[in-house]
Order: C-alpha cells, then structure tokens, then sequence
C-alpha cells in the first residue's frame, strides 16, 4: 500500500514540475534564450533532488559530498 501511495506522489511530483516548466515555457516574455534558461533551471533542480535521493552523495568522501 505505501509502495503504490509513494509511486503515486512521486509522479504527481514530477509532473507537476514538468507542467510547470512547459507553462514557463510558453508564459514567461523572455526571448528563446530566456526561456531556455529558466527552464534549464527547474530541470537542473529536478535532476538534482535525483541524484540527491539516489544515495549516491552519501557514498562520497566528506570533501566531495559537501
């Protein structure tokens, strides 16, 4: 039960962060060169809540994971 609970979130969650970069995308006044780095922005964020919980940084030495 808490497996599916936590399936359903997390894709809620990750497209919630794509409909909000697809809306960025097509509201915000920049010219494409705006638009492309404010979009980067939201999906750099997402992958980094990844790697984040991915468990790989705990695995690094103290100098590289902070």
């Amino acid at each position: 039960m808490m497996k599916s609970l936590f399936i359903l979130m997390f894709s809620l969650f990750i497209g919630a962060n794509f409909y909000v970069a697809w809306r960025v995308w097509t509201l915000v006044p920049f010219g494409l060169l705006g638009r492309v780095l404010s979009v980067s922005a939201i999906l750099l964020a997402l992958g980094c809540l990844f790697i984040y919980l991915s468990g790989v940084i705990e695995q690094l030495p103290m100098d590289l994971a902070v």
